[in-house]
């Protein structure tokens, strides 16, 4: 945990001061970061995404998010050994949840704290989202303790706040009247049902879902 403190202290020099100065990633540039995500395709969500996409000064932009590979993640699983992931992907599949909605509103950046030259711009969950988000985050990360698994990176501590990417940014980026055109703007309305742990390859399905389907 000292490390991680002092990581974050040294590489926090530039960056964009209207962003978090958090990411979710391994702090060890060397590790892999495994997730349990959520990965969601929805026409009309597109649509709001392209057009924050279409609005911005591509000279400040390095990437877009794939719209086919939208997904906000919930858990970051850092400096598991091959294993030990398959002893994570074994301990959810006992994993139970309801499905809950969450609202995505607003936008919201983060600097990237292994390149402090880029920044993430994201659309964010609203309070009440992120309250239903770290319940289930917690959820997870004690069921794991359960089975005697050690939570490397707790999302308490990790962060960032939960969010969609939507694009990288260069750190010069002039967010200022971005960030106040879309502060409340509500771009979709969702009800997470499934979770997919990234490697090994888990579909975790809610309880309430899983029955709705068989």
């Amino acid at each position: 945990m000292l490390k991680f403190i002092i990581f974050l202290l040294l590489t926090i020099i530039n960056g964009n001061e209207l962003c978090e100065n958090t990411d979710g990633n391994c702090y060890d540039d060397d590790k892999t970061t495994y997730t349990i995500t959520w990965l969601f395709h929805k026409f009309q969500f597109d649509i709001e995404i392209y057009d924050v996409i279409k609005s911005l000064d591509m000279q400040y932009v390095i990437g877009k998010q794939n719209i086919f590979e939208v997904h906000l993640s919930l858990n970051y699983l850092c400096n598991y050994t091959k294993d030990q992931m398959i002893d994570i992907n074994n301990a959810l599949s006992n994993f139970t949840w309801e499905s809950f909605d969450i609202v995505v509103r607003g936008l919201g950046c983060n600097n990237d704290l292994h390149n402090n030259s880029k920044i993430y711009l994201h659309a964010m969950t609203d309070d009440d989202s992120t309250i239903k988000l770290t319940n289930i985050s917690n959820k997870i990360e004690n069921h794991l303790l359960s089975y005697g698994i050690d939570i490397y990176n707790p999302r308490k501590i990790s962060g960032p706040k939960y969010h969609v990417t939507i694009a990288t940014l260069l750190d010069t980026y002039p967010l200022d009247n971005l960030l106040e055109k879309y502060k409340n703007y509500t771009f979709y309305k969702f009800r997470i049902c499934t979770l997919i742990l990234t490697n090994p390859f888990r579909l975790i399905i809610a309880e309430d879902c899983f029955r709705f389907m068989i």
